[in-house]
C-alpha cells in the first residue's frame, strides 16, 4: 500500500510541475484554453442601455507560430513585418507576435487572428495584450466588446460586455 501511495505521489508532482511550464520560447506557437467566468454589460432595447448579465463561454487562443506565419506569407495573407522587438532592457522586453482567437468549437480562419503585445521578463512570459482580449496562457484573462455606434436612435446595437475568467495551457 506504500509502494502504491508513494508511486500516486510522484505521479502528481510530476504532472504538476510539468503543468505549470513557464513558457520561455518566443517564437514557439502553443494554445490556451480561456473560460469567463462572469461576464456583464449591456443590451439596446427601446433606445437605451439595459444592464445584463451574460452567460460564459469558452476561447481557444492560439500563437501563431513563425513557421505557420511564414506559410501565410508566402499566400500574402500577412506583411513581412510579422515580428520585431518594440524595446528590450536588460531584462525586459516587449515583443509583437500573432494570436488566434476564437470561442471554443469554432474553425481556425486567418480572419480571427490579431497582432499581440508580449511582455517577457527575464525570459519569462507575464502577459499578451491584445486588442480587446488581454491574457496569461495559465493565469487571469480580461475581454471587452465594444463597438463604435453612437446614434441615440438606433432599431439595433450590438451589445456591450466585459467579462473575465482563467486560462489554461493546453
Amino acid at each position: 500500500m506504500r509502494k502504491i501511495i508513494l508511486v500516486l505521489c510522484f505521479f502528481s508532482q510530476t504532472v504538476l510541475s510539468l503543468s505549470e511550464k513557464v513558457i520561455s520560447d518566443y517564437e514557439g506557437g502553443y494554445s490556451t484554453l480561456c473560460i469567463e467566468e462572469n461576464s456583464v454589460g449591456f443590451n439596446w432595447r427601446d433606445n437605451k442601455w439595459i444592464k445584463t448579465g451574460f452567460i460564459g463561454s469558452k476561447y481557444l487562443v492560439k500563437k501563431i507560430s513563425h513557421s505557420e506565419l511564414k506559410e501565410w506569407q508566402k499566400k500574402e495573407l500577412y506583411d513581412e513585418n510579422y515580428l520585431y522587438l518594440d524595446r528590450k532592457d536588460d531584462e525586459f522586453r516587449i515583443m509583437k507576435n500573432y494570436y488566434n482567437i476564437r470561442r471554443f468549437g469554432d474553425e481556425l480562419h486567418r480572419f480571427d487572428t490579431v497582432a499581440c503585445w508580449e511582455g517577457w521578463d527575464e525570459n519569462e512570459l507575464t502577459g499578451i495584450d491584445c486588442p480587446k482580449f488581454k491574457f496569461k496562457p495559465d493565469g487571469y484573462f480580461h475581454k471587452s466588446s465594444i463597438h463604435g455606434s453612437l446614434n441615440e436612435k438606433d432599431d439595433y446595437k450590438d451589445s456591450l460586455s466585459v467579462s473575465y475568467g482563467k486560462c489554461s495551457k493546453i
